[in-house]
């Protein structure tokens, strides 16, 4: 859901800078309930909205505007609604989405009598997402190279250099709004890493993915001033025609730094989307009834699962938790059955 999680984030920082206008009203509106129906990795950019709105409506009261008169008004109350349904159609139906309670380490990672409910690794074996290693990565996910980097590369520092260029460019220029672009950067991000440690989840970059957009409207920022700074170095004695040309090479020769080595993943990641339709359509042409599926991780089962009770298969997944020891003890202790995989990345 992260492309999705991405277009809600846009959303709902439209709502926030056209606060209290007709437009605003209707995206927050929509923007939070879609995130509610969306799912419970939505709850970050819901939870960044509602502080910010309510920060936001205690300024204005404070400024001597009524409650009812506060353009945030209408964000802090939708984002209470969509909080509300997120916790009354996630966490109160299933237990799939609470916080896990880490038990001893399975010894095949086979499925819990609850439907659809693995069993989790222990607390000795979670790997906080709060290292400095992952820390690393974060700044490195900031690249939106489309490749999946642990090491921060040039891009990184340069496009965290044009937002600071671009936070100070939009501080002195739109305080408000600039404010608002800055932490519905920073909350997104680490709101969604600290949802990482009571649910047990190690870090991945796509978990942040949120926090992207505002992040990139302050990189604009940025390049937007270095544009203004070389038309006032450069184009003083240059012609208005001139000036304008300056400044849009300026801004098209910076954006080509970042968007020429995104072409090649752009073309190819597409591509190399696994077919999981294709993949229950041959399992369900070979396989024989009471087969089971090793699997290395929880999409395969996820994906594969669902494609095949559209053919009418119901299948017994076993769980690997990609480690090559436990793939050699299934496969010898079983007469026959299928591994699906890709690779051990390695062993734990």
């Amino acid at each position: 859901p992260y492309s999705l999680l991405m277009t809600l984030a846009i959303v709902l920082l439209l709502a926030l800078l056209r606060r209290g206008s007709r437009s605003g009203i209707w995206l927050a509106y929509g923007g939070c309930l879609l995130a509610a129906y969306t799912g419970i990795h939505a709850v970050p950019i819901l939870l960044s909205f509602a502080v910010l709105s309510t920060i936001g409506m205690a300024w204005s009261l404070k400024g001597g505007l009524g409650l009812l008169r506060s353009p945030y008004l209408h964000g802090v109350l939708a984002a209470a609604v969509a909080l509300a349904l997120s916790y009354g159609l996630y966490m109160t139906q299933s237990t799939a989405n609470a916080p896990i309670v880490f038990d001893a380490e399975p010894d095949t990672g086979a499925v819990d009598a609850a439907p659809g409910r693995w069993q989790e690794r222990s607390w000795s074996k979670f790997k906080s997402p709060l290292t400095r290693t992952n820390q690393r990565r974060f700044v490195a996910s900031l690249t939106t190279s489309g490749h999946m980097t642990v090491l921060p590369v040039w891009r990184s520092w340069v496009l965290l250099s044009l937002s600071v260029v671009g936070l100070d460019f939009g501080l002195r220029r739109r305080l408000a709004g600039t404010l608002v672009t800055a932490w519905m950067f920073l909350l997104p991000a680490a709101l969604s890493i600290l949802a990482l440690l009571p649910v047990g989840r190690w870090y991945n970059m796509n978990y942040t993915s949120a926090a992207l957009p505002a992040f990139l409207l302050l990189v604009a920022l940025g390049i937007k001033a270095i544009a203004v700074l070389v038309e006032k170095v450069v184009g003083g004695r240059l012609a208005e025609s001139n000036r304008r040309r300056l400044t849009w090479a300026t801004v098209g020769i910076l954006l080509l730094l970042f968007v020429a080595p995104n072409v090649t993943a752009a073309r190819q990641h597409p591509h190399l989307k696994a077919d999981w339709r294709g993949v229950a359509r041959f399992f369900d042409s070979v396989a024989l009834d009471g087969e089971p599926v090793l699997v290395t991780n929880r999409w395969p089962w996820v994906c594969l699962e669902h494609y095949l009770q559209e053919l009418g298969r119901t299948v017994e997944f076993i769980h690997l938790w990609e480690r090559a020891d436990l793939g050699e003890k299934e496969v010898a202790e079983r007469p026959k059955g299928w591994l699906l995989t890709a690779g051990f990345q390695r062993s734990r």
